[in-house]
């Protein structure tokens, strides 16, 4: 008996209760509930699925840590809620929707980080660009994230978006 139907067979339930005495032996503590080999496969058949999924979602989330390591997301955290909250106290309104519209402007094509950031008083200018680059950075990986669940959905190699650069 291979190892994938041992696994396969610890993994139904705890209602099969068994011995293995190594990878050919399996010794039934209770034959009435032994599992039929139907029962095996399919348990075989999912935990062979389980494992596929699970490397492509670490291949996504390996994509996404090579472009945006985790050290850098949490310096981005941090200068997100300090510049948010200047300038919410400079009064500042609707400003967690600004970026979010400027960032999906720039990833859409609509526009350019220039264009986005012209109608941005100079005072201000440091505080936005800074949120802007943090927005572009997370859709980014929001977007690389989707990519990636598609193409696994559509049984296809991801085509990931460009990580943005400034």
């Amino acid at each position: 008996m291979s190892m994938q139907v041992v696994e396969a067979i610890l993994a139904i339930d705890d209602t099969y209760i068994f011995d293995v005495v190594n990878c050919d032996t399996i010794v039934w503590l209770d034959e009435r509930v032994q599992p039929t080999g139907e029962i095996v496969d399919d348990m075989i058949f999912k935990l062979e699925r389980e494992r596929f999924l699970n490397l492509k979602y670490k291949l996504i989330e390996e994509f996404i840590y090579t472009n945006y390591d985790f050290i850098k997301q949490n310096q981005d955290e941090k200068w997100v809620s300090s510049y948010t909250t200047k300038l919410k106290a400079y009064g500042i309104e609707g400003l967690e929707l600004k970026i979010v519209l400027m960032a999906r402007s720039i990833l859409a094509g609509e526009s350019t980080l220039d264009d986005a950031m012209a109608t941005i008083d100079e005072g201000f200018y440091k505080y936005f660009f800074k949120l802007l680059k943090v927005a572009l950075r997370t859709e980014w990986a929001e977007l690389s994230i989707a990519e990636g669940l598609l193409a696994i959905e559509e049984d296809r190699e991801p085509i990931y978006p460009i990580f943005p650069i400034f």
